[in-house]
């Protein structure tokens, strides 16, 4: 009944997708209707302290002044097609962070090498905090690899003393399927800033990093280049 419903954001979906499941067929519709909520309601309202913006972060970013960023705290994709993201990300760093600031970016390790040349170009490599994941592990096949944990890239000041180990209670893609849960996020923001700090995430996706930095009584500035993902973050961030 749901995908009947919602019958030509599935087609249109099929026409493309590698993989037809039922249930990643009912989850398009499920996101179909509600984005046809969306769409009657006013656009929610974020909160005074968070700053979300739709776009690419090499556009919607560009005006962050120099020097003004604590942590940049982000996942950005992990395919090889999006290794060139990595090298702006590192451009971007090396402007907006404040002398006392950090990159600090999750990473899948299949294209770690690359991920660490690009962000180097700019950027002094510091240390690597392991992201521990809980449940089963995830299945690399094309490297014939079962993994439990992420390695989070930290670059730039050492003024901050860091512990290397931050853990996930569950997984959560709810609200993005590349999404973390707010358990990891929020245990790695403890481990990389304190409350009263500028956190910024250019690949916000479904919004986990402004949510937990909120939390913490940080403030937060982002992007996410999706339209679909972007207003679920906003309805998401704004409650």
């Amino acid at each position: 009944q749901v995908i009947a419903a919602e019958a030509d954001a599935v087609r249109e979906w099929m026409a493309t997708a590698k993989d037809v499941a039922p249930a990643r067929a009912a989850r398009v519709a499920r996101d179909a209707k509600a984005a046809k909520v969306r769409a009657a309601k006013p656009a929610p309202i974020l909160p005074a302290t968070c700053d979300l913006r739709f776009g690419d972060f090499r556009a919607a970013l560009s005006d962050i002044p120099d020097a003004s960023i604590d942590v940049i705290l982000t996942d950005p994709p992990y395919p090889a097609e999006f290794l060139p993201l990595w090298s702006d990300l590192a451009i971007f760093a090396k402007h907006v962070l404040k002398p006392t600031g950090m990159l600090v970016a999750m990473s899948g390790q299949a294209n770690l090498p690359s991920v660490i040349a690009r962000l180097g170009e700019q950027l002094t490599y510091r240390w690597t905090i392991a992201y521990m994941m809980s449940g089963g592990a995830n299945v690399v096949h094309a490297r014939k690899v079962s993994t439990m944990w992420k390695p989070v890239l930290v670059y730039g000041s050492t003024d901050r003393r860091l512990f290397d180990v931050a853990r996930s209670e569950k997984e959560d893609k709810e609200h993005h399927d590349w999404g973390q849960s707010e358990t990891g996020m929020a245990d790695l923001l403890h481990l990389v800033a304190d409350p009263g700090a500028v956190i910024c995430d250019p690949f916000a996706g479904g919004g986990t990093t402004a949510v937990v930095a909120l939390a913490a009584g940080c403030s937060f500035i982002g992007a996410e280049i999706d339209p679909e993902t972007y207003a679920k973050a906003r309805e998401r961030i704004a409650g």
